[in-house]
């Protein structure tokens, strides 16, 4: 699960991925052991994990699964196929969080309601990769597993102050009508703030472009 430099920070996945990295390889373990008829994850997990980190814990879990990939897809309790199916989700997750692949594409948190019924009133907050000119292209959420057409996604994300948008330069020029110039300056003034290629939408112009986008 590398990344392009610089590296992702470990302690982003909760936040950005929802359902972290770290629960869903857990989860994933605690049912490998169980299917090997092993010791089971608290125990072994407390017993490798000593200083008590989500970061170490996380790598620990990895470590563990890579080295008995081999014995669980001999075992047929063991739906391998999951694993195989969660780690996609996750590496999928982490592209999106890597700034090296957001060049040409908007970014946006997903809006639908936290998957979690203890956070009730929260939004998923799972980043979303999608190209604004396909308004009928579907994108499903692997948080919150809502499926968004583009266009639907855009207009909600824009009506919602706390969902952050990320945009490429070349569509707010050509939305809001305006020159690099301008762009250039308004990041200058703190209107919006730049990172990489992306541009965050001021909040003062969300509304009005909701339908545009």
């Amino acid at each position: 699960m590398a990344s392009s430099n610089p590296p992702l920070s470990v302690s982003l996945l909760d936040a950005a991925l929802g359902l972290s990295a770290l629960k869903l390889l857990e989860n994933q373990e605690k049912l490998a052991r169980h299917c090997l008829d092993l010791v089971p994850y608290g125990p072994a997990s407390a017993a490798r994990n000593r200083d008590n980190s989500s970061t170490t814990a996380l790598f620990s879990s990895i470590a563990w699964l890579t080295a008995n990939l081999a014995r669980l897809a001999e075992t047929p309790a063991y739906q391998i196929e999951e694993l195989h199916h969660d780690a996609q989700a996750l590496a999928a997750s982490l592209t999106a969080l890597d700034p090296a692949t957001d060049v040409s594409h908007t970014i946006i948190n997903c809006p639908a309601d936290h998957p979690d019924q203890d956070q009730d009133g929260t939004s998923c907050g799972q980043r979303l990769r999608i190209n604004p000119e396909e308004l009928g292209a579907l994108i499903t959420c692997h948080n919150c597993k809502t499926v968004w057409t583009v266009d639907r996604l855009c207009a909600v994300a824009l009506s919602i102050p706390d969902v952050e948008v990320w945009c490429e330069g070349a569509w707010i020029r050509k939305h809001f009508g305006i020159h690099q110039t301008t762009l250039n300056q308004w990041v200058k003034d703190g209107r919006i703030t730049k990172r990489g290629e992306l541009y965050s939408i001021p909040d003062a112009m969300r509304t009005a472009q909701s339908t545009r986008i």
